[in-house]
C-alpha cells in the first residue's frame, strides 16, 4: 500500500512542478489534474481516519485553525491551478490540506444541526454535490457571461456597489447553474455527464 501512496505523491508533485520544468504545457490540463488527483488521495485517506481528532474539533479550536489557516494562505503567493501556479509547494499543501479539514468540520455541523434553516442550506449543498460534475463544468461559462452582464448595468465604481455587483453575480450564477441542472439531468443531454437515458 505504502509504495501506492508513493507513487500518488510524486504524480502529484509533478503537477506542481510540471509549468516549471517542462517548455510547454501538457494537454487537457494534466499538471492541474495531477494535482487533484493528489487532493482527491488526501480526501480519500481522511474519510478512513473518522477517528481522527482534526475531523472532529471544538468551536474554539476551530477559529485558531482557521485563523492559522487564513494566515498561511496570506504568506503564500496567488494560487491559481489553471496556470499552473502554486506559489510555495510546501504552504500550498499545508493550506489545501487544513481548509479541506475545516470545511469537513463545517460539514459535519451543519449536518448535526436540528435548524430549519440550516435543513435547508444542507438541501442545497447536497444538491450541488450530487451534481457537482455540471456545476464544475458550466460554473465558469456561467459565471462570465452574468459577470459581464451585471457588470454593464452598475458601472459606478462605489465598493458598494461593487460588492452588491459581486453578491448579485453569486445569486444568479447559482440560480443559471441550478436551471441547467434540472435541464440535463431531465432530458437526454445527461449522457453528456455519465448518466443513462431513461427508456
Amino acid at each position: 500500500m505504502f509504495w501506492k501512496h508513493g507513487i500518488i505523491f510524486l504524480i502529484a508533485i509533478f503537477g506542481n512542478l510540471a509549468t516549471k520544468i517542462l517548455p510547454f504545457r501538457l494537454p487537457w490540463a494534466m499538471d492541474a489534474a495531477f494535482v487533484g488527483v493528489g487532493l482527491y488521495h488526501v480526501g480519500y485517506l481522511l474519510k478512513q481516519k473518522t477517528d481522527l481528532k482534526l475531523l472532529n474539533i471544538k468551536f474554539t479550536n476551530f477559529f485558531i485553525l482557521a485563523i492559522l489557516v487564513v494566515i498561511l494562505i496570506f504568506l503564500n503567493t496567488p494560487v491559481n491551478m489553471r496556470i499552473g501556479n502554486y506559489g510555495n509547494i510546501l504552504l500550498f499543501w499545508i493550506t489545501s490540506i487544513l481548509a479541506s479539514i475545516l470545511i469537513i468540520n463545517i460539514s459535519k455541523w451543519i449536518e448535526k444541526s436540528p435548524k430549519l434553516l440550516i435543513n435547508k442550506i444542507k438541501k442545497i449543498l447536497k444538491y450541488i454535490g450530487k451534481n457537482s460534475i455540471v456545476y464544475l463544468l458550466l460554473n465558469q461559462f456561467v459565471l462570465l457571461a452574468i459577470y459581464q452582464i451585471t457588470k454593464r448595468v452598475f458601472i459606478d465604481n462605489n465598493i458598494y456597489v461593487f460588492l452588491i455587483v459581486k453578491l448579485l453575480t453569486l445569486i444568479l450564477c447559482l440560480f443559471v447553474l441550478y436551471l441547467l441542472t434540472e435541464l440535463i439531468n431531465k432530458t437526454k443531454l445527461k449522457i453528456f455527464i455519465g448518466k443513462e437515458i431513461d427508456n
